[in-house]
């Protein structure tokens, strides 16, 4: 009776399978025979199926409630002797290894292995955990309950600063941070993860139907808010399996953080020249731009991570357990990669999405955000970040919208989207929310904000062999001139009184934030430091929201990073292949999108050329404000063949990198197309013969003018335009718009 009845507790810690039976009703043998042969496989391996999806947003014909992931445990334990039948899934493992994606099965489905329990093994870990780790969370009354959600939200996004102003409702806001504060970080240290702590605390505390936050990144912000604001009550498990929490400072509220920690660079002597030891770059996935990282023996690393750490980037100490939640945040990656490695598929980063909502709005604990006391709407910030010799330095882009808000402005470009399905649909298309179908969409800055990011790693990597008659700073120069936001050598861009006008305020600002101005964001002009930078309705023209697995590839190829080939060829995965591929190539497809001339929606190119542009004008007038010669580890330039010395440029140098930096993703891109096209038809080439809807598909992808070619996977080569980059990168006239929205003239870049 104890399992029954702490079942909805338990959340995802088990699923239920008592409805599960291995005797299905045939009624088209061929599909539900398929599935039946997908389980039985599963069950060797004591496997269950945890579907990632809703079973209304699941894929099979007609039923989908038929898709039951405990139909192996079913299995299994009768195979092993059980007679009970309740059985559960659980699994101390989650999260794709870096790089990877879910598993899919026979019908496209996502999902997450987990590990079968049979009847005597369920009882004791509600025992041994589940009690006594509730039994010491906080009580919810009926004034938390009404505040909790939007509490939370506004905590976050004020970084758990105390709220502001009196009265009955903001104690009731400050009581509710706290209690949310104490409990997440009471679960994450006994083990237990953001599905705890929303399905089986809140949710049901509180009795809320929905819950319109994202579990994972609200889990995590709660769990590494500072210590003042609240602490666990301690480890609670019966088995003493408890995590390590890191203690957790107060954090500094300011405009960007410099260094963590105080530069050491000596300024008296010269700097030393360095050379490049080069390695391999490493990734890992995350639900906001993909991090890169390089290392050189300077140590020059970019990471596109929040402040905060997440719960996954726990201490080496925490003990895993094997009733956590399929969707625990503290997995073991050797477990994981040990017992089920080889199920995940490879992935990109991801950030957050949603399926399109035709309610009038999302709803936070029945209200409208909208409607809220304590917030008129909920905003994104996670900015990238440069690690030079040790010290990170944030860039700050300004915030956006998760895609549940996005999708009701009408200043975003919404919806590019991959038309038909897997097996007989082609290339991208532009449509209104009603053809999307149960499609996922993301917020997508069309120019990633881990550019930037990226041209700063390259700049301070270190390596000072000459690019024809110029060489780069050393990184000191890039951390304290360019970077630092307060320091004896930080040099500030002064507001302009003329042409071109860039929204500098009067304090000036540094040269990464002027350049990030233009980054595709949603927040107002009166919410930014200052004031400084483009006003609202320009910002956020730099948007689109596109289906979510085409902008998590665009991650992928802009971190230039080699997608991994088809892994199952097993019969019945052509498919899941199909969408593998589409997925791929719709990225280039999307960027490419033109309108036409009737339309009143813009290229989205034009997005990216816009913001690149900026980037180019702002480089253009630093190199007009920066004196020049003033530090000794500032970039260099050679002698003409004249004898003449030319002033360096750092527009020149972003011209040089942002050109060579869309041919390698092209390069990359096209490598992958071969490779995707002949593995495609070595695994499944042969369907074609006996299917002519499988025909078909080969036709759009490879065929004459097929949408996966290789010469597909291009960048636009925009026409009509005035531009020395053939992307339109930089120079390009009509793509150099001002603050005000004024074309300005920068001519082209010097030469290197």
């Amino acid at each position: 009776m104890r399992f029954l009845s702490y079942l909805p507790l338990v959340g995802s810690l088990f699923f239920a399978a008592a409805s599960c039976s291995a005797d299905l009703a045939i009624r088209d043998y061929t599909r539900e025979e398929m599935l039946l042969q997908f389980y039985n496989a599963m069950a060797k391996l004591s496997t269950c199926v945890v579907y990632n999806a809703l079973p209304q947003d699941r894929n099979y014909p007609d039923d989908p409630d038929k898709l039951d992931g405990g139909i192996p445990c079913k299995i299994w334990c009768k195979a092993q002797g059980h007679k009970g039948e309740a059985v559960a899934c659980g699994t101390d493992l989650l999260d794709p290894p870096s790089g990877k994606e879910y598993p899919k099965d026979v019908f496209g489905n996502e999902w997450t292995p987990g590990k079968c329990h049979c009847d005597d093994k369920i009882a004791p870990v509600i025992t041994a955990i589940i009690e006594p780790v509730f039994e010491g969370l906080a009580k919810l009354d009926t004034i938390i309950c009404g505040v909790l959600l939007q509490s939370i939200s506004e905590a976050i996004s004020i970084g758990f600063a105390a709220v502001p102003g009196a009265g009955q409702a903001v104690t009731a806001a400050r009581v509710a941070t706290r209690v949310a504060v104490e409990s997440a970080k009471t679960l994450a240290e006994n083990a237990l993860d953001q599905d705890y702590f929303f399905d089986g605390w809140v949710q049901l505390a509180c009795g809320f139907k929905k819950i319109d936050l994202d579990y994972r990144n609200t889990f995590d912000e709660l769990v590494n808010a500072p210590d003042s604001v609240g602490k666990s009550s301690g480890c609670k498990r019966t088995d003493k399996k408890c995590r390590k929490l890191e203690p957790k400072p107060d954090r500094v509220r300011i405009k960007r953080a410099g260094p963590r920690k105080k530069t050491t660079t000596k300024k008296a002597n010269p700097p030393k020249t360095t050379t490049t030891k080069k390695v391999e770059s490493s990734t890992s996935t995350k639900k906001v731009d993909p991090p890169v990282t390089t290392t050189t023996e300077q140590s020059t690393t970019v990471s596109t991570t929040s402040t905060s750490t997440t719960t996954s980037s726990s201490s080496e100490s925490a003990t895993a357990v094997n009733c956590e939640s399929c969707r625990s945040s503290s997995a073991k990656n050797v477990a994981r990669d040990a017992r089920w490695g080889a199920m995940f598929m490879p992935r990109a980063a991801g950030v957050e999405s949603c399926v399109l909502d035709t309610s009038a709005g999302c709803e936070v604990s029945g209200l409208k955000t909208r409607d809220s006391p304590l917030s008129e709407r909920s905003l994104t910030k996670a900015d990238p970040s440069v690690t030079i010799n040790g010290e990170t330095y944030y860039i700050d882009t300004g915030k956006h919208k998760p895609c549940a808000e996005a999708q009701k402005d009408s200043g975003i470009d919404k919806y590019y989207f991959l038309e038909g399905d897997a097996k007989c649909g082609g290339g991208m298309t532009f449509g209104p929310e009603k053809d999307t179908g149960k499609k996922r969409f993301q917020n997508d800055h069309v120019y990633e904000k881990q550019t930037l990011a990226r041209f700063f790693q390259w700049l301070a990597d270190g390596d000072v062999k000459p690019i024809k008659l110029s060489t780069k700073p050393q990184s000191s120069w890039v951390a304290e001139v360019l970077l630092e936001e307060k320091g004896a050598r930080v040099f500030r861009l002064r507001q302009q009184t003329s042409t071109p006008l860039l929204g500098i305020p009067a304090a000036g600002a540094t040269l990464d934030d002027v350049m990030a101005y233009a980054i595709a964001r949603s927040d107002p002009l009166n919410e930014r430091n200052n004031g400084g930078g483009l006003p609202l309705a320009r910002t956020v023209q730099n948007f689109a929201l596109v289906e979510a697995k085409v902008n998590e590839h665009k991650g992928t190829f802009f971190r230039e990073a080699k997608p991994a080939g088809i892994e199952d060829t097993s019969p019945g995965a052509a498919n899941q292949a199909r969408d593998w591929i589409r997925n791929h190539a719709g990225v280039f497809h999307y960027l490419r999108y033109t309108h036409g001339t009737t339309s009143k929606k813009e290229d989205v190119w034009n997005k990216w050329m816009r913001v690149s542009n900026w980037v180019d004008m702002v480089l253009y007038e630093f190199d007009q404000q920066y004196t020049w010669g003033s530090h000794p580890d500032e970039p260099q330039r050679a002698p003409e063949a004249d004898g003449t010395v030319k002033t360096p440029s750092l527009r020149a140098f972003y011209a040089h990198w942002i050109d060579g930096y869309l041919g390698r993703i092209e390069t990359n891109a096209q490598t992958w197309a071969t490779d995707a096209k002949d593995r495609f038809e070595k695994a499944f080439g042969s369907e074609a013969k006996n299917s002519p809807a499988a025909k078909d598909w080969e036709e759009k992808a490879f065929g004459k003018n097929g949408f996966a070619l290789k010469s597909k996977m291009q960048f636009p080569r925009p026409h009509g335009t005035v531009s020395p980059s053939s992307y339109g990168a930089y120079g390009n006239p009509d793509m150099t718009l001002d603050r005000n929205g004024k074309p300005v003239d920068v001519g082209v870049p010097a030469s290197l």
